[in-house]
């Protein structure tokens, strides 16, 4: 288990290896709008997060003062910083400075403290750290910057607790800090999930003060930074964004590395694994199965985060949740597209399908899904050899003539067919007044030999696990936030650690291990991935997740999600 180095291993492995310089913080005081902002000139090396840390206010605040980040920030710029609440009250009326104001030594609340380890980490009474500080009943909050007493106030406090007195009123004239002067980029993410609306057999809410334990479960290989799984701490530092944004007290993160347990029932045996309320991880299928028969023995939501095979475990533990969509969905949700154009405007739809290809079941479920629906369709199956006769064929389906989008269904993952179908709907648009819907497979965005301009001349939807909408304020936040942190961009991993943290942790922070026997849950739609579980079956069954992501080709070559 990792709490301490494997959060310093993440900010020196992730793009930030080389450490900041100091910020040397500007004298120099503006009044811009009866405010007072610090004109800080930038220098080399200097980031947003480094210059927020070292102001106390986070990046948000630093580029809405500052028009001018919007093209970056740049060596030689001057930054105009808000001054702290306290500062600016003194900056505006002098005579409230009072010497009698100790700068004492200041401590910022990692994720993984409270008040008791910093209390041994200074040698202080936690009453004394309570009394300077102002915490009526010792909570903290992740980055909260603490005042620690020093010898001076330990003497005037235990004289006060000695005659009896208020030991918080000893020190009156030196303010606590407020609790979140001092916040980084991730502190600005601010993403909404969804939550559980009703439930099957008992579903209790969480006690307000019972502690809540995560345990991620990642194949990190930590041990030397050769080794290490960037994709899998990439993954890490998406979800410490997220339990950053969550801000919840009782909140530990539990870290495994399972490269260092082996046999893995060493990691099941590691003293204090089954108070875990909720289990992330392991991230491969054969692996998540060791662990299903631990998490149902101990009544723990276990979360397979990234392995789509994973999904026939649903069937034999019921407090597994299957993250990744199966093919089989997507497919089911490619035809829902379909049908919900076809109910609009009735239109000619063709399947078109390989003749002995490797792609069968696919064409047979699509076949299936389209009876069931009842929509009529021309099914064309053709040999790769035969492409260059099949256009004639096409054509004398579609309608040319009255302008409806004809819809094409091509359930096949064979880019060689997939590109001759591409060339043959293409010729199709010639004639007339032709236009066309296609809707294929999630592995066509990977396809080289395909030029996607042709996608977006036939209105391509895909119906995908992942997806990342740049142009949505949330998923600008957290690109920001992980810039200001890492100093390097975040991968589909980082993403999905973040959405995977951030919605289960949530689940479990309203009604603990309970949330498990819920029937109906509230559809999210996270960063990177949509949400909407699902009860896989009987009671004795887990969870599926059957939420894709709807994109769609646009004729004007732009990509858009479907919300």
């Amino acid at each position: 288990m990792k709490k301490f180095y494997l959060l310093i291993l993440i900010l020196f492995t992730l793009g930030s290896a080389s450490a900041q310089n100091r910020i040397e913080l500007s004298q120099e005081k503006v009044k811009i709008d009866g405010n007072y902002f610090y004109a800080h000139t930038v220098k080399k090396k200097e980031t947003l997060y480094s210059l927020g840390k070292a102001y106390g206010v986070t990046v948000d605040v630093i580029v809405k003062n500052n028009t001018s980040l919007a093209t970056g920030l740049k060596e030689g710029a001057v930054v105009y910083i808000p001054v702290a609440e306290q500062d600016q009250s003194v900056a505006n009326n002098p005579k409230q400075a009072t010497a009698k104001q100790k700068k004492y030594k200041r401590h910022t609340v990692k994720w993984y403290e409270d008040i008791t380890d910093i209390s041994e980490k200074y040698n202080v009474p936690v009453a004394a750290i309570m009394a300077l500080n102002n915490l009526p009943d010792g909570k903290l909050k992740t980055r909260q910057v603490l005042q620690i007493p020093d010898a001076a106030y330990m003497a005037s406090f235990t004289a006060d607790a000695a005659a009896g007195a208020d030991p918080s009123a000893a020190m009156q004239d030196t303010p606590a800090t407020p609790a979140d002067s001092v916040a980084n980029a991730a502190d600005s993410v601010g993403i909404g999930s969804g939550i559980a609306l009703s439930g099957r057999g008992e579903v209790v809410g969480r006690e307000q003060e019972s502690p809540l334990e995560i345990a991620l479960v990642l194949p990190l290989n930590s041990n030397t930074p050769e080794s290490i799984s960037t994709n899998f701490m990439d993954f890490y530092a998406g979800a410490l964004l997220a339990v950053n944004d969550i801000k919840e007290r009782n909140l530990t993160v539990n870290v495994y590395d399972i490269a260092e347990y082996s046999p893995l029932h060493t990691l099941l045996d590691v003293p204090g694994f089954a108070n875990n309320t909720l289990i992330i991880g392991p991230a491969h299928s054969s692996r998540l199965k060791e662990v299903a028969g631990y998490a149902s023995t101990h009544g723990i939501p276990l979360v397979s985060p990234l392995d789509n095979t994973a999904e026939p475990l649903v069937e034999e533990c019921k407090y597994m949740i299957q993250v990744p969509v199966s093919p089989q969905c997507q497919l089911e949700n490619l035809v829902d597209q379909l049908n919900e154009q076809y109910r609009r405007e009735p239109a000619p739809v063709l399947l078109i399908t390989e003749k002995a290809g490797a792609d069968a079941a696919y064409a047979a479920r699509a076949k299936e899904l389209l009876d069931s629906l009842a929509i009529p369709y021309h099914n064309i199956s053709y040999g790769i050899l035969e492409g260059r006769t099949i256009s004639e064929t096409l054509v004398s389906i579609v309608d040319t003539l009255n302008g409806t989008p004809n819809l094409a269904l091509v359930p096949s993952n064979s880019e060689a067919f997939v590109s001759d179908v591409v060339r043959n709907l293409d010729i199709c648009l010639n004639y007339g007044n032709t236009k066309m819907i296609a809707y294929g497979l999630p592995k066509w965005r990977n396809f080289e030999t395909i030029n996607v301009e042709l996608y977006h001349k036939l209105n391509l939807h895909l119906s995908i696990p992942y997806f990342v909408d740049y142009t949505h304020p949330d998923a600008n936040r957290f690109l920001l936030a992980y810039r200001a942190l890492y100093n390097t961009e975040p991968s589909p991993y980082a993403f999905q650690g973040y959405d995977i943290t951030k919605y289960f942790v949530d689940l479990a922070k309203r009604y603990g291990k309970s949330f498990i026997n819920l029937k109906t849950f509230a559809p999210a739609q996270m960063l990177q991935c949509n949400f909407n579980l699902k009860p896989a079956g009987t009671e004795n069954q887990g969870i599926v997740n059957v939420a894709t992501r709807n994109i769609i080709y646009n004729p004007d070559y732009t990509i858009t999600l479907q919300r």
